[in-house]
Parts: structure tokens; C-alpha cells; sequence
């Protein structure tokens, strides 16, 4: 009997990865469906045709080099990009700016978007060179 408990309570101490989401709005409060401490990849599954899980994303993601290198090669399909680099270039030319006294930069609501992109195939390369500029590469 004791045996039998103490599989029971290491069971229910296993909090399962797997996350359904089967909403198009999904934790709208800004913290979305991603959670930060590890990778999180799309799957799609047809219960109808076929219950076999399909991976849709894999691997590293936004403007990793292994992830371009996949776009460029066929491998990959895209990637979604925050532009880590370029929100830190364009803080970096407005701070400075803003030191010398120029604050023009600076909209009112003191908040600057740097618009995310999607790199597919046509515009990968593109990008890495616009990237590897940032990243001090060319």
C-alpha cells in the first residue's frame, strides 16, 4: 500500500509541457503564450486526417545565424525578428543625440517601437548583411 502512495504522489508532482492552446486570442494581457525560462515551438495537429503532431517551428529563432542559414537554405521557412541589435543601435543614436542636447529623437509618449519583421526567403539576405552591420561583422 505504501508503494502504491508514494507512486501516486510523485505523479501528481509532474507538471505536464504540453500546452493547448486552441483559442485565436489567447492570454491577451501582453505576456502571450511564450513562456521566457525555455524554447517553446508551434505544433499543429488534423485529429480528422491525421492525429500524428506536426512540428511547424524547431531549432533557434529570431536572427540567430543557424536560423538564417535555414531560411537561406530552404530548411526553414522564416523566422519573426525583434531586432535585439537595431533597438539597441537606434537607443544608443538617440541617447546620444539626447546628451549633446538634442531631444527631437524622443517622441512625447517616451516609447519608440522597433517593428518586428518577417524574413523569408527573398529578404534573408538582405537582412544578414543589414545584421551583420549591427553585430560590428561587416
Amino acid at each position: 500500500m505504501e508503494d502504491f502512495d508514494k507512486k501516486k504522489e510523485k505523479s501528481e508532482e509532474h507538471e505536464s509541457d504540453v500546452h493547448v492552446i486552441n483559442q485565436a486570442v489567447y492570454r491577451a494581457n501582453g505576456a502571450g503564450y511564450n513562456d521566457p525560462t525555455r524554447s517553446t515551438h508551434i505544433w499543429v495537429t488534423d485529429a480528422v486526417e491525421d492525429a500524428k503532431p506536426k512540428q511547424l517551428t524547431s531549432g533557434d529563432f529570431d536572427e540567430e545565424d543557424a536560423t538564417l542559414s535555414g531560411i537561406k537554405e530552404g530548411a526553414i521557412y522564416g523566422t519573426i525578428v525583434q531586432q535585439p541589435f537595431e533597438f539597441g543601435y537606434q537607443s544608443m543614436i538617440k541617447l546620444a543625440k539626447a546628451i549633446g542636447g538634442d531631444k527631437s529623437g524622443i517622441p512625447p509618449s517616451k516609447l519608440d517601437i522597433v517593428q518586428t519583421l518577417a524574413i523569408k526567403k527573398d529578404g534573408v539576405d538582405d537582412f544578414i548583411v543589414k545584421i551583420n552591420k549591427l553585430r560590428g561583422r561587416s
